[in-house]
């Protein structure tokens, strides 16, 4: 056998940061596995490997001409049909793939209004926020069965006789309703109930990011060299040949196909992997992905809402620690009932005290930060630069990071060889099986199965390439095995659809040998069901029956007890009267007390006298007379 051939001398780079990295002769032998007997089929290939990058400027082309080399004897050798290789790599991405978790509310605000009072208050106030009581102040909110929402009724702020009267026996009940707690007060209790804002928005979890790019060479022949028939995958590139090439084939690889061949099996490549770059891409596992729902909202607002307007510029991403879905948190973005019912303090706080931090108020932030020249800290652009892209038609949602450092793939293209022997084991295979069960979009619950099985007498590497066509679909990356002879090899991929409303979609998935060569092709259907957008907490279900945006609360803002009455002015207090004598409050209720105490004293006295009867002196003169 002839030693090494080393390199490939001419390879004429044309891009300064893509690189040759090797080159070697040898050969190459396939060993056939659909016999018993194994034949071997062995072949001079020419190997190299190179490096494509992609970089700030985006896409990027590496080339190189390959046409002479140097013998085991380092004399120049030409190649008799030379091959040009033009290597180009898309923009790379991030993609994140996003998970519904639930929707919240924009905007909770806090209504608030006077309640009747008997007699102007003095003999009592009337305003019941007792859970169970049929005539609560702001009215219950009931669920998807009609049942009551425990929590929903509110609470009152109520006065009492000690107000009324200026010993003040419950400090700052005034200062959330505006109470007037005086003698007379028109307006001594106030409702206080939680409502709702028009708009929703959805909330997602943010997987970890998966690297996406488009990896082509194209192969080039001399005018001058015999050439087969024309490969189908040339149609579109003819027009940027250098002139004197001829397309013999165009390949693709990256993560999802690791490898592809021509036609007529003369040129073969195989994604070898990337280099690291040097700072890592974010990751949003700490945070999510908020994106307003404007199905609730009426046809004719979606279209000037100052939320929707500026449609994807504006979707935010935010801290988890910023939420609390259970709704038990004041000014937590999920704020709900329980947590407005038992804030603390309650009567004596301000209104809205427990609704802020919500994502109407990380919009307003970012938007009164972009209108000003300043960095925005929400904002999806405020993480790098994002490629967003939505379908107002059909609800499409995903989000995927631009990377502009620089970064690296390697790739091994087999044309030629003579260095060492190396044997292939390629034996024939076939799908037994491939489903997708039913799921619902943005679940996190798609699921592929592939059952295949070698059918030949060899042991032999296989690929599983899987293409889920349309842009609704995030990229699914190929998986690699070794199966024995007579074996069957289980893999799984997780299907991200990333459209808010469902439909029939089907998912390619093909077979490839040790070669890369297809050698069995199923197409997998299967149903999406929309996502079930739930406003609130709960565990809703949508049916064929129902819409798939459900809210959890089927009556959000039931009727209260509101007197309509805007002003809490109008009483007066004991203080006020001591101040028309000219008496202070205190030398005031001292003086009651002077007479209240006398009038006390004389009924004491009064009491006895028609208790005992007769004085004590009468009755004993009597006594003597009888004697």
């Amino acid at each position: 056998m002839r030693r090494a051939l080393v390199c490939v001398v001419c390879a004429l780079l044309r891009m300064a940061s893509s690189a040759f990295l090797a080159g070697s002769v040898v050969d190459q032998c396939v060993r056939d596995g659909s016999t018993a007997e194994g034949k071997m089929d062995c072949a001079n290939r020419l190997v190299v490997t190179l490096s494509v990058s992609a970089g700030e400027g985006g896409s990027e082309q590496l080339e190189a001409v390959l046409s002479d080399t140097t013998n085991a004897d380092n004399a120049a050798v030409s190649l008799q049909n030379p091959i040009m290789l033009l290597a180009t790599k898309s923009p790379v991405r991030m993609v994140y793939p996003l998970r519904y978790v639930q929707s919240v509310n924009n905007k909770p605000w806090e209504r608030h209004f006077f309640t009747d009072n008997f007699f102007s208050g003095l003999f009592g106030t009337y305003c019941s926020d007792s859970w169970g009581d049929s005539d609560v102040a702001c009215g219950y909110a009931l669920d998807q069965a009609g049942e009551r929402v425990f929590d929903s009724q509110g609470f009152c702020c109520n006065c009492d006789f000690g107000d009324q009267i200026g010993l003040n026996s419950h400090p700052g009940v005034e200062i959330r309703g505006n109470v007037d707690c005086q003698l007379f007060g028109q307006s001594q209790a106030s409702g206080h109930c939680l409502r709702f804002d028009d708009l929703w928005y959805n909330v997602f979890e943010i997987g970890p990011g998966q690297i996406s790019f488009t990896l082509s060479i194209v192969i080039l022949q001399s005018i001058n060299s015999p050439l087969s028939a024309i490969d189908p995958s040339c149609d579109g590139v003819t027009a940027t040949l250098p002139a004197g090439w001829i397309c013999k084939g165009v390949l693709n690889v990256g993560h999802e196909q690791p490898g592809d061949i021509t036609d007529d099996r003369q040129v073969a490549a195989q994604f070898i992997g990337d280099f690291a770059t040097s700072q890592r891409p974010p990751e949003f596992t700490s945070k999510y992905f908020i994106v307003p729902e404007g199905r609730t909202l009426e046809a004719d607002l979606r279209a000037v809402h100052p939320q929707l307007v500026n449609g994807a510029r504006d979707w935010m991403i935010i801290d988890k620690t910023d939420f609390e879905l259970d709704g038990d948190v004041c000014n937590k973005i999920g704020v709900s009932y329980t947590a407005f019912r038992h804030q603390s303090p309650s009567c004596g706080g301000l209104v809205g005290s427990c609704l802020r931090d919500q994502p109407f108020h990380f919009w307003e932030k970012d938007t009164n930060s972009r209108n000003q020249g300043q960095a925005t800290q929400y904002f999806v652009d405020s993480f790098g630069d994002f490629s967003l892209r939505t379908e107002n038609s059909t609800g499409t949602v995903f989000i995927s990071y631009d990377v502009h450092q620089r970064h690296e793939s390697v790739i091994t293209l087999s044309i030629d060889a003579d260095d060492f022997r190396f044997i292939i084991n390629n034996s024939p295979g076939r799908i037994n099986l491939a489903y997708i069960d039913d799921f619902e979009s943005f679940s996190g619950n798609g699921l592929l199965v592939v059952l295949m099985s070698n059918t030949g007498f060899l042991p032999a590497q296989y690929s599983v390439v899987v293409a889920c066509p349309g842009a609704y679909f995030l990229p699914v990356n190929s998986q690699r095995q070794s199966v024995d002879p007579g074996q069957s090899w289980r893999s799984e991929y997780d299907i991200e659809n990333r459209n808010l409303i469902g439909g029939d979609f089907f998912c390619e998935v093909a077979l490839h040998d040790a070669l890369h060569n297809e050698i069995d092709y199923v197409n997998v259907t299967f149903h999406v069901n929309d996502t079930c957008v739930c406003l609130g907490n709960c565990d809703c279900k949508c049916t064929a029956e129902t819409s798939n945006v459900v809210d959890c609360v089927s009556d959000r803002n039931p009727a209260d007890k509101d007197n309509g009455s805007d002003s809490s002015g109008g009483g007066f207090s004991l203080g006020d009267l001591f101040g028309l004598l000219g008496l202070s409050l205190g030398a005031g209720l001292g003086i009651c007390s002077s007479l209240i105490s006398l009038v006390i004293c004389l009924c004491v006295l009064r009491f006895c006298f028609n208790c005992c009867g007769k004085p004590l002196w009468r009755s004993r003169g009597n006594n003597n007379n009888n004697n």
